[in-house]
Parts: C-alpha cells; sequence; structure tokens
C-alpha cells in the first residue's frame, strides 16, 4: 500500500524451424533449430526457399512492425537468410496458399470502391517478391486450396470459384458454383 512499483513486462517471441534430415532413412539425423521469421507456410526449390507467415520487416531487417508478411528466406540447412517480404493487406480475411513457388493471395476490399482480388506472386531470379497475375471478384475469398493445375477460392457466401494455374502468370476464372442447400464446402 503506499508505493507500489511499476511492473514492466517485456515479450519476446521466436519462432524456430526444426528440421529431421532423411537422406539416410535407416537413421534419420535431427538438426539444431533455426529461428525464422514466422510461421513455415510452404517450400520451393526442395525446401531450399521457405515461405513463413510473419511479421512486416522481420526479412528486410527494418523494424518490425505488428502487420503480417509473407516473409521469404533462403535455407542452406544450417540457416535461414532473408530474401524479401511481402506485407500482407489490413483488410480481413487474407488467406495464403503457397504451392510449387507461387504464393496466391486473396485481399478483401478495404473501403466502398475498392475491389477483393486473388494475386498470384513468385521470387524473381533476385530474391524479390514480384506479382505474376490478379484477377477481381465481386467477393472477397477467405479459403484456398490447391487441387492439381486448380486453385479453388472460396467465398463467405459458399461459392467456390476454380482458377486454372498451369500458367501462373494467368489465373484464368474456369467456373463458380455453390452447394445446394445447407451444404457447404470445405477446402482444407
Amino acid at each position: 500500500p503506499g508505493s507500489e512499483l511499476p511492473i514492466r513486462l517485456n515479450w519476446r517471441v521466436n519462432d524456430m524451424l526444426d528440421v529431421v534430415d532423411f537422406a539416410e532413412p535407416a537413421t534419420p539425423t535431427s538438426r539444431p533449430p533455426v529461428n525464422v521469421p514466422g510461421q513455415l507456410t510452404g517450400l520451393a526449390q526442395h525446401g531450399a526457399v521457405l515461405y513463413l507467415l510473419g511479421n512486416a520487416g522481420a526479412c528486410a531487417g527494418a523494424a518490425i512492425d505488428s502487420r503480417e508478411a509473407l516473409n521469404a528466406c533462403a535455407y542452406d540447412g544450417v540457416a535461414a537468410y532473408a530474401l524479401d517480404s511481402l506485407p500482407l493487406p489490413k483488410s480481413w480475411p487474407r488467406p495464403v496458399l503457397v504451392s510449387d513457388g507461387v504464393a496466391y493471395l486473396a485481399t478483401a476490399a478495404a473501403d466502398a470502391g475498392a475491389t477483393n482480388t486473388l494475386q498470384a506472386w513468385r521470387l524473381s531470379d533476385s530474391g524479390r517478391f514480384r506479382r505474376l497475375a490478379q484477377v477481381q471478384s465481386p467477393e472477397s475469398f477467405y479459403a484456398l486450396g490447391r487441387f492439381g493445375g486448380l486453385l479453388a477460392a472460396q467465398s463467405a457466401s459458399g461459392q467456390v470459384s476454380l482458377f486454372d494455374t498451369s500458367t501462373p502468370s494467368t489465373l484464368r476464372p474456369l467456373c463458380q458454383r455453390g452447394p445446394a442447400g445447407c451444404l457447404w464446402f470445405d477446402l482444407n
């Protein structure tokens, strides 16, 4: 009572990548954990490129802020090295799916007059995110799934739109359908 000291709390959160090497299947080797900028979302180049959802700026060496980003890192089996960071929009939903070295991102219109989009991104040879394609949608997508050469995008109304991804630089819409009655698709 009388004189209370202020309590200071410092939070520090690290994401670690645990790797088990199965080069020799009979004797798998556990490698030391590697500090990475986010949670693993996808791989490319046979595991040499990591895609991680984490804080914006975590890869770029800039001050980390609270915005979420898709971070790309090179991984050599010992450490992860920052390549680029693709900040995600503030508006929700904004699902991300990484498949075959292409990052698919759905954005929701933040304000009146803005549009919902589905985008395809790939790392360039210089290690920077480059947008390959973008299509507009009347509804925002909250879930993405990849099935062979098709990308399925599900909207809040239950509609599923299919896109041909055989040429990533062109997200070609194929069809849009929804279930009849009270049924619901689950892309997961």
